[in-house]
């Protein structure tokens, strides 16, 4: 269940969530299962601005009602995969990248993760949206990947440079709302590079972390089954210290779910975790990183 925060909406100031807390409102679901009167008890708020917020959060989080007839069509076209430009990646996948999935990349820093995701924006026709929470983003690195049409290349890739988890969480509304208001119906690319960046940062605050990720990981699922976006995140492996101990993915056990498919990154692709049967954890796929790119 996702948290109530501040930037779901402007009536939402932190002393509201701090009245709404302490009636035991924490979530989106608790906010709207609850009686109006017992809200403008806690908050101090009038009908009207109950009712609007209420109604704002229905449209953002609420389930979308959809014919027979859509949800075929919808459907069809999710299904085409899309190459990455990387051969053996695909080949990995069956075929390419699905709208609507979400995809991780993770391995240890420093093994080309970036350097995949550069590949991928410079190669796929369509409008990538890149969220750049280390600041590693290079347009001349996809100039020297792309040997073709390099400004239009370029003028297809949007970078939101991230500053924070929440400054993340901000952004990616900001892209929900622009897509929901959009009647495009062209496959988009969503890139995060990455969030451990600033989820590490905030461990040993008193921020709360998981609904951060509660909130990122709802929003990128969003992004993936509403708009049939492909979704492409980063993330760290922590390498076993000790021979009985396993690699370990950053972010923990509860960001496992948001992935659809994870794939494991460095010279060595291989599948660690996916919702399909029909891809194979066993088949591994050597790859070089150069000038190119990943290949």
């Amino acid at each position: 269940m996702t948290l109530l925060d501040s930037s779901m909406h402007s009536l939402l100031t932190s002393d509201i969530l701090k009245l709404l807390s302490l009636g035991k409102v924490y979530t989106i679901q608790n906010f709207l299962s609850e009686p109006v009167e017992k809200l403008i008890s806690i908050t101090k708020l009038n009908f009207k601005k109950i009712l609007q917020i209420k109604t704002s959060l229905l449209n953002k989080y609420s389930p979308v009602l959809m014919s027979g007839t859509a949800l075929a069509q919808s459907s069809s076209q999710s299904t085409k995969s899309v190459s990455s430009g990387i051969g053996k990646l695909d080949n990995l996948l069956l075929g390419g990248l699905c709208p609507g999935s979400v995809y991780e990349v993770c391995s240890p820093a420093g093994d080309g993760k970036t350097q995949m995701c550069h590949t991928i924006a410079a190669f796929i026709k369509h409008p990538v949206y890149w969220f750049d929470s280390k600041g590693d983003f290079s347009a001349k690195r996809i100039c020297q990947i792309s040997n073709k049409d390099i400004e239009g290349t370029l003028s297809r890739i949007q970078v939101c440079r991230v500053e924070s988890l929440l400054h993340l969480i901000e952004a990616l509304y900001d892209l929900v709302s622009r897509f929901d208001s959009s009647s495009c119906q062209e496959i988009r690319i969503v890139v995060v590079d990455s969030v451990p960046t600033h989820f590490y940062a905030l461990l040993d605050t008193s921020v709360n972390c998981q609904g951060y990720l509660s909130q990122i990981g709802n929003l990128l699922k969003y992004l993936a089954h509403r708009h049939s976006c492909i979704v492409l995140t980063t993330n760290l492996l922590s390498l076993a210290s000790e021979p009985h101990e396993e690699d370990r993915p950053g972010m923990g056990k509860y960001w496992n779910h948001v992935p659809h498919v994870s794939v494991g990154d460095g010279y060595r692709l291989s599948i660690m975790q996916s919702n399909s049967r029909r891809l194979s954890h066993e088949q591994v796929e050597l790859v070089k990183i150069s000038l190119k790119g990943v290949h």
